[in-house]
């Protein structure tokens, strides 16, 4: 059981990491102004970032909360 939590914690700070790469790579979209097509590639991956990393964390407490089924 003690291994399990391990591995959850760093799965879960692993998540946490990626959807704030998501949220920097969206700030930084905006000090592309004067390349927009730069700007707007880096922002649809930082959204992709960031919904990814939501949809993994949500997936990761629904499966915690039922029991591993």
């Amino acid at each position: 059981m003690d291994a399990q939590l391990g591995m959850d914690t760093i799965f879960s700070a692993m998540l946490y990491v990626v959807g704030l790469t998501g949220l920097l790579l969206m700030y930084r979209s905006t000090k592309n102004a004067y390349k927009p097509r730069q700007a707007y590639m880096t922002l649809i991956v930082g959204v992709a970032l960031i919904i990814l990393a939501y949809l993994f964390l949500e997936n990761s407490i629904m499966f915690k909360l039922n029991g591993g089924q």
